[in-house]
């Protein structure tokens, strides 16, 4: 809880208090103990060390902030130790050391005392808004008050049930029911008609219509008819909101009236420091001369009250019976339907779940990844192509070869075959085209003979060597940029598998797929929203200080608690550092302004 941290410094000052003054008492002038006082003194030193192990224990689960476990604090033995603290007597007066030790005894037990009174209030407050606020939207809707009306019903006749049973057993008692007079019966009538009264009254008492009592006309009769039953559950309703309001109101004060006056005294042994046991006094509502040994009976009496207080919603069997009758009255059917289709099932689940997660597993991520593989490794399958490798080789040889043998016999003058081979190799085609020029001044007679239509071919295959230079780029195109094609294929696959996996750790960690992050930064924003507002109104009067004390201090662990649901695991311990000083009392409340402001630009990227 938010005052774990001060109650371990106390518990550190307490210790550091008893070991200095010890050791001045071991300083200081030797003195004659005799053998009596000595047993006392062995007697002492076991009870000091017994409540050492409660506080240990108490030290411990404080400081396991994240993952806190329940501590049940063995109240018998602390009050057995106050039992036998040594008391100053006519004939005997204490020594030095039993001073000490009573003193550090006593303080261990104030801090215990408060320890487990906070923790009690802040376990016991939370739930107890958030029920107040269950039923007050149950109350704002009307679906939800129907059904929460629906859910009830079985309790409350078994509970008008029970008393209609209990009227009869007193009737029995003076009378027996064979001999009973319609007198009789018409009282016992008439006594649970003036059971009810109250309630009808309570619910006509304006309500949705805008009268007081009965009304006159017929048609607002039948709208009383009607909306009656909903005014019931609205009235039963805002009664139970208006109690938790007061009772959550009660306890918010005195708890922040026992935070503001236990911790503004310092940890001290002084025994004339009353602040402590007079704060607590006046939570337990106990008399100021009441002793150490009252205030720890009535704190764990206030232990047991607080865990016998039925604050919370209705149970899970109350709300979830109509769905286990539904469950029950066609489950049976069902399950017979299921059986009778199982091998249909069996298929369907083959086909479309193992089928499917086989082909997804290897057509998507490993053949996808193989290609990847070979695409980085550069292997020769793994070239990905629009023509074959070697036809732009081949194509340009052999168009080589035409034009050298079509210059070499239609040239008037010789010509150097390895100059006209590199030419025509970069594309220089000069030759070539002078002859064809030349050609179509007479051209039927060159089709004739044959030259004019061999140049037309030569052309052709000029063309078709320039479409797979074409395609030759396409190639080395593609050849660039296939890693990127093999990552864009299998990136379907991983983004399935990722969100498969992530729903498996949801499922296993938080017990649901959805990890409701988005409910818990708006839960946040509304804490930080009231830790801000509520420091804003400080109060002028005492009980409005210590009501917003109270809330204060809820909601300081509120927003400790989600922010450790946000904040990633590693910067808990910093987390919890940084919230806790918006209740430290050291602190003005500018200063606590300034540590929201803080955790806003520290923490608000996880928000």
């Amino acid at each position: 809880m938010i005052t774990d941290k001060y109650i371990i410094h106390c518990f550190h000052q307490v210790d550091q208090n008893l070991e200095a003054c010890l050791q001045r008492f071991s300083l200081g002038p030797a003195q004659t103990v005799q053998a009596s006082d000595n047993a006392k003194l062995q007697r002492l030193q076991e009870d000091l060390l017994e409540i050492k192990a409660i506080i240990t224990k108490i030290t411990d689960a404080a400081q396991d902030a994240v993952s806190r476990r329940y501590l049940d604090i063995d109240y018998d033995t602390i009050l057995r130790v106050i039992k036998n603290l040594p008391e100053a007597q006519q004939d005997r007066e204490l020594t030095q050391i039993e001073v000490i030790v009573k003193n550090s005894i006593s303080e261990y037990v104030i801090l215990i005392c408060y320890y487990t009174i906070t923790n009690e209030c802040l376990s016991f407050l939370p739930v107890a808004y958030d029920t107040r606020n269950y039923y007050q939207n149950v109350g704002d809707s009307k679906v939800k008050s129907l059904l929460y009306s629906l859910q009830n019903s079985p309790a409350k006749l078994f509970d008008f049930g029970r008393q209609v049973y209990d009227k009869i057993d007193k009737l029995n008692a003076y009378q027996s029911t064979s001999k009973l007079s319609l007198e009789t019966l018409r009282k016992f009538g008439y006594d649970i008609v003036d059971e009810l009264r109250p309630q009808f009254s309570r619910a006509m008492m304006v309500r949705n219509f805008q009268l007081v009592g009965l009304p006159l006309e017929s048609r607002r009769w039948v709208s009383l008819v009607f909306d009656l039953p909903r005014a019931m559950i609205r009235d039963e309703l805002h009664k139970k909101t208006e109690s938790l309001d007061n009772l959550t109101k009660e306890y918010t004060s005195k708890l922040g009236r026992l935070i503001s006056e236990f911790q503004k005294s310092q940890c001290s042994q002084d025994p004339a420091d009353k602040a402590k046991p007079n704060a607590l006094k006046k939570f337990l509502k106990l008399p100021s001369e009441s002793t150490l040994s009252d205030v720890a009976q009535q704190t764990m009496r206030f232990h047991s009250e607080i865990k016998a207080m039925q604050v919370q919603k209705p149970g899970k069997l109350i709300r979830y019976w109509p769905t286990a009758l539904l469950s029950l009255a066609y489950g049976p059917i069902s399950l017979l339907y299921l059986w009778d289709a199982r091998y249909r099932i069996l298929q369907f689940f083959q086909e479309n779940v193992v089928d499917f997660a086989k082909g997804l597993l290897y057509n998507w991520v490993y053949v996808p990844l193989k290609h990847v593989w070979a695409t980085v490794r550069h292997d020769e399958d793994s070239s990905m192509a629009v023509m074959s490798k070697g036809t732009l080789d081949s194509e340009v040889n052999s168009l080589t070869r035409m034009i050298v043998s079509f210059v070499n016999e239609n040239s008037g003058s010789p010509v150097n075959d390895e100059v006209l081979i590199e030419k025509v190799q970069q594309g220089d085609l000069t030759k070539f085209m002078e002859i064809y020029e030349t050609q179509l001044r007479h051209p039927i007679r060159n089709i004739v003979s044959g030259d004019l239509v061999r140049s037309l071919l030569i052309q052709v295959q000029k063309t078709k060597v320039d479409g797979s230079l074409a395609l030759n780029g396409i190639d080395k195109m593609l050849q660039s940029q296939q890693l990127v094609f093999g990552v864009v294929a299998i990136s379907p696959a991983l983004l399935i598998l990722y969100t498969t996996t992530v729903c498996l750790f949801r499922l296993i960690k938080l017990g649901t797929v959805w990890s409701n992050m988005q409910e818990y930064r708006e839960k946040l924003s509304t804490s930080l929203n009231n830790l801000e507002r509520i420091l804003n109104y400080a109060g002028n009067e005492d009980d409005e200080k210590y009501l917003n004390q109270g809330l204060l201090t809820i909601e300081v662990c509120n927003v400790a608690k989600l922010g450790t649901l946000l904040i990633p695991k590693q910067r808990h311990n910093e987390w919890l550092r940084d919230v806790e000083e918006v209740a430290d009392f050291k602190l003005v409340e500018e200063a606590k302004f300034k540590v929201i402001s803080r955790i806003y630009h520290v923490y608000g990227r996880y928000f």
